[in-house]
C-alpha cells in the first residue's frame, strides 16, 4: 500500500473568522488520514477550549481525541469504512498483521495550522 495524503482547508465561521489549514500524511494505508481528515473539524469545533478560544489547548486535545477515537475494536470498525477496493479485503503495508489495531499498524503524520484573526497556531 502506497502512502496517501489528504490536504484540507477550512473556513471556519463561529463569531470570528478562522481558518484551518491540514495535510494528513498517511503511512501503511489511506485509512488513518481518511479518517483525521473526516473528523478533525468537528471535533475541534465541539471541543470546550476551542469554544473557550484557548486555541493551542484545544488543537492538543484534538489530536489526542482522535487516537482515542481510532483505537480499539470500535475504532477498527470505523477505519475499516476506509477500505479500498484496489485492497482486496486487507488493510495493505503494516495493517496485514492478523490480530492488530488498524491504527495501531497505519496512521499518519499531520501538519495543521489554525489561523484566528493574526494569530496562527
Amino acid at each position: 500500500m502506497k502512502n496517501f495524503n489528504c490536504v484540507t482547508y477550512f473556513n471556519i465561521f463561529i463569531g470570528k473568522t478562522r481558518y484551518l489549514f491540514a495535510v494528513f500524511d498517511g503511512h501503511g494505508g489511506n485509512q488513518v488520514s481518511e479518517f483525521v481528515r473526516d473528523n478533525f473539524i468537528n471535533e475541534l469545533n465541539s471541543n470546550k477550549n476551542f469554544i473557550d478560544e484557548n486555541y493551542e489547548e484545544a488543537l492538543i486535545e484534538t489530536f489526542d481525541k482522535m487516537d482515542k477515537l481510532m483505537s480499539g475494536p470500535s475504532g477498527d470498525e470505523k477505519l475499516k469504512k476506509y477500505n479500498k477496493k484496489e485492497d482486496s479485503g486487507s488493510f495493505g503495508g503494516y495493517s496485514d498483521i492478523a490480530g492488530s489495531d488498524i491504527a495501531f499498524t497505519c496512521g499518519c503524520t499531520a501538519c495543521v495550522v489554525l489561523i484566528v484573526g493574526d494569530k496562527i497556531f
